[in-house]
């Protein structure tokens, strides 16, 4: 269960990502009529039961009603087996009762307090169970946040316990790249920026035009070293 659970946040994540992203910018959906495109999109990672013969989700494709038509599978097991055992362990208390009974080796009374005892743990088993339950699903959902809280980070930490930081005593403000290269992690095959060289001499005031996601946020992003891990080829001169 939980990996299950663990498994149905990612694909309800997935699927929270399409509605966001059509719902955010609703006007350009409705400019370029996709709205089909965008139901298509959501349908495919949500899934449509009406469409799903039986009911039963075929194994081409992970949605959010595939992962949880299986969660909820286990669950259902899982609460039959222990509901199960407890309920059969009673039957079974229950006919050898009247059977010491019959036989005068066991008076009704007791037979009833002793009944009353075990259904009394049942419940108690049955609140156990749900509990288990749902520590599981908390350990297959938080497995997604101690990955996040784990992961190393790609931006090296600047290393100032061996090399002292180096301070200019003066600093003109000129600024030069020399051959930026740069492509997002996601997109390696698509440059964003392919050799760029710029010199912005001190004290000027230097617009940068270009179309959004480009150019000017990533030269920003280039001078404060906040990309230095996805930069190749370049130089940066200050």
């Amino acid at each position: 269960m939980g990996r299950l659970s663990k498994k149905y946040q990612d694909v309800l994540g997935q699927a929270q990502t399409v509605s966001t992203e059509a719902i955010g910018s609703m006007r350009t959906v409705q400019a370029f009529a996709a709205e089909k495109k965008e139901q298509h999109r959501y349908n495919s990672k949500i899934g449509n039961p009406d469409d799903i013969p039986f009911w039963y989700p075929p194994a081409k494709q992970v949605t959010t009603y595939r992962v949880g038509f299986f969660k909820s599978v286990a669950q259902s097991g899982f609460f039959t087996f222990v509901f199960g055992l407890g309920f059969g362990f009673l039957n079974v208390t229950l006919w050898y009762g009247f059977y010491l009974v019959l036989h005068d080796e066991l008076t009704l009374g007791d037979l009833t307090a002793f009944n009353s005892y075990i259904i009394s743990i049942g419940f108690a088993m049955g609140q156990v169970a749900n509990s288990i339950a749902k520590v599981f699903e908390g350990l297959g959902a938080s497995g997604r946040v101690f990955y996040l809280l784990e992961r190393i980070p790609k931006i090296p930490d600047p290393d100032t316990k061996e090399k002292e930081t180096i301070k200019p005593e003066r600093m003109f403000g000129t600024i030069e790249l020399k051959g930026v290269t740069f492509s997002y992690p996601t997109r390696p095959d698509q440059p964003i920026l392919d050799d760029i060289s710029l010199s912005i001499p001190s004290g000027s005031v230097t617009a940068l035009v270009g179309s959004s996601g480009k150019s000017a946020f990533v030269l920003f992003y280039v001078l404060n070293s906040c990309l230095q891990y996805q930069v190749s080829a370049a130089w940066l001169f200050i």
